[in-house]
């Protein structure tokens, strides 16, 4: 009788391990959606933030701006090919679940540059008082959530509508 409910058990595993890395997409849709979100997530975190740090701040680095635009893409190169191999190899359903969550990762990120930064002043070494940023800080984190569940719900409620999601997303955000 045990010997049953264990049989039972190991096939229903089975069957739900072979659902979750059952193909949903084809080859085409495949490389293209993990090349998308590669360049997204490395352009924006290894390409365009250090460049926009550096052009906002220009007078106080002692860089060139050939010198840091080098060292950028030197870095967002390998990250984006890594990034897509990666996101690429990865089976089935997992694969939408990590696109999923590189896109709110890339959201919240963009959002945290352009919307959700405050200003701390001249950034000299003093102490700063985090204890004066609470209601930013707990704004800044349920914007981060909501931001990285956002792209798993489209794609647990709306599969057909996802896969437009995350290309709309990810040429938005790269413009």
């Amino acid at each position: 009788m045990m010997g049953m409910k264990i049989i039972s058990m190991n096939s229903s595993i089975k069957t739900k391990l072979k659902n979750v890395i059952k193909k949903e997409y084809s080859l085409k849709d495949k490389i293209l959606l993990s090349l998308l979100i590669s360049l997204t997530f490395a352009f924006t975190f290894f390409f365009f933030g250090p460049m926009d740090i550096f052009v906002g701040n220009h007078a106080e680095i002692p860089f060139y701006f050939s010198e840091i635009l080098k060292i950028c893409f030197v870095v967002f190169l390998p990250v984006f090919f890594g990034t897509s191999l990666i996101v690429f190899l990865i089976p089935g359903k997992l694969f939408s679940a990590a696109v999923s969550i590189l896109l709110g990762i890339v959201i919240s990120g963009y959002l945290q540059a352009n919307l959700l930064n405050i200003n701390l002043g001249e950034l000299t070494g003093d102490a700063i008082s985090w204890s004066k940023y609470r209601n930013e800080t707990i704004i800044n984190v349920f914007a981060w959530i909501i931001c990285c569940i956002l792209p798993l719900a489209v794609y647990l409620f709306k599969r057909k509508f996802w896969k437009n999601v995350v290309i709309f997303c990810c040429v938005i955000i790269s413009l």
